[in-house]
């Protein structure tokens, strides 16, 4: 059985440069995405992440390379064959033994990334627990990073890094030149000795921010008092806009930003369809100039 049920909430497949990747169990596979045919696979035993909804996703694709995050690395892989190019390790030395790569994006000529404690992510995929469908409790924490980082694609060289308060994964976004995402300065959550958190605290002293993505630079910064987001929280940003999409107490909440200077443009209120199978943690979708939620 190639896979693991979907329940647990993996990373979605990859589709890039007619090449369709996917994950299974401890292992990934790479098909023609014409005729289905298998190109190569890789067991990796380290590389399974799932409650993707709390977290951010562990891989990402260019047209030629694949790059995946294995515990304190993120992997390059050649797409077409699946050889193993290069390791970049986390940018900062003095966390290398002691953190995991988190976030791992590809933009322009750079890799970003992100660096959270070591047995942070979640992994668990076995028995009804790790349906990670509840409204409260265990499996709805949060999976968050102590910095944020972008190296050169090619080589690994340190560009930037940003370290302030906590950033909350499931928030972290890239577009319109800017790295966009939502930090917790409560000094009891960064106090904190696990990166998966799901202490109140962790929505109180919230900041809206915006660094140029070359430079690292701080563009803006917004505080902001959402809904708490017991269940999910996203960010999305597209169409100059960022929103943010807060869940819990059987509502949805949706929250519009301005992409050049954060300014609060307007939100909305809607309940959820349903407590169970989903109809709680749905993430927006942006389609033109219409947001879905």
């Amino acid at each position: 059985d190639f896979g693991i049920d979907r329940n647990p909430r993996m990373p979605a497949p990859l589709a890039v440069n007619g090449r369709l990747f996917h994950q299974g169990l401890n292992r990934l596979a790479a098909l023609d995405s014409y005729n289905g045919a298998l190109l190569w696979s890789l067991e990796i035993p380290a590389l399974r992440r799932v409650n993707m909804p709390r977290d951010a996703g562990n891989w990402c694709a260019d047209s030629e390379q694949l790059y995946v995050a294995i515990k304190d690395r993120c992997w390059v892989i050649a797409a077409g064959t699946g050889e193993l190019l290069r390791t970049f390790p986390l940018a900062d030395r003095g966390l290398r033994a002691s953190h995991e790569w988190g976030y791992v994006a590809r933009a322009g000529d750079l890799l970003y990334g992100s660096s959270v404690k070591q047995g942070a992510v979640y992994t668990d995929f076995w028995g009804k627990e790790s349906w990670y469908d509840g409204t409260s409790g265990a499996g709805t924490e949060k999976i968050c990073s102590d910095d944020l980082f972008a190296v050169a694609s090619a080589n690994g060289e340190l560009k930037w890094r940003y370290q302030g308060g906590v950033v909350i994964n499931s928030t972290i976004a890239i577009a319109g030149g800017r790295v966009l995402f939502v930090e917790c300065r409560n000094p009891a959550v960064r106090a904190l000795t696990s990166s998966r958190i799901g202490s109140p605290k962790l929505w109180e002293n919230q900041y809206l921010i915006a660094l140029d993505a070359q430079t690292g630079a701080k563009l803006w910064e917004q505080p902001v008092d959402t809904a708490d987001g017991i269940v999910v929280f996203y960010l999305l940003a597209a169409e100059g806009k960022v929103f943010l999409a807060s869940s819990a107490a059987g509502k949805y909440n949706l929250y519009a930003y301005s992409a050049s200077e954060g300014k609060s443009l307007w939100q909305a209120t809607h309940n959820w369809p349903h407590d169970n199978h989903g109809g709680h943690m749905q993430h927006p979708v942006v389609v033109r100039n219409t947001v879905f939620l």
